[in-house]
């Protein structure tokens, strides 16, 4: 596991479809900050860190933060299935053929990048992350 604050550097496009067809595109969201988080629910880091994701996407309802998950390789139906079962509400982009997450440089899921108000990834994380820890929520302050 490793995580780290980079030199911010634009975000790579990303638009994709979530499970119910609708295009999502990062850039509609300029002034915000977006937590991108790639996952596979064959993947059981990914799988645990999905609660506390959940959670604070509920929380972030009011503020300038958004949540996009993005799936790897798995379909809509799959992907349905298994957020119903986990009683997630997060929705989820598809990466069917994994195009975004390798222009994302994305090498071991999960991964998952802050974004800034200003379109540039300020933080990276490969590994597991816990999205309740005060660690996490003084990063999105920051």
């Amino acid at each position: 596991d490793w995580e780290r604050f980079v030199t911010p550097s634009s975000a790579p496009t990303l638009k994709l479809t979530d499970t119910s067809g609708k295009e999502v595109d990062l850039a509609n969201y300029k002034g915000k900050t977006v937590i991108v988080n790639f996952w596979a629910s064959w993947c059981p880091p990914c799988v645990a860190e999905l609660p506390s994701l959940n959670q604070l996407s509920k929380n972030a309802q009011d503020e300038n933060l958004v949540v996009l998950t993005v799936n790897v390789q798995q379909d809509a139906d799959e992907v349905l299935k298994f957020m119903q079962k986990e009683r997630l509400q997060l929705s989820s982009l598809q990466d069917l053929e994994s195009r975004t997450s390798k222009n994302w440089g994305v090498n071991s899921l999960p991964t998952t990048f802050i974004v800034g108000s200003d379109q540039k990834i300020r933080y990276v994380s490969e590994g597991q992350v816990n999205f309740d820890s005060s660690e996490m929520h003084q990063i999105l302050d920051d």
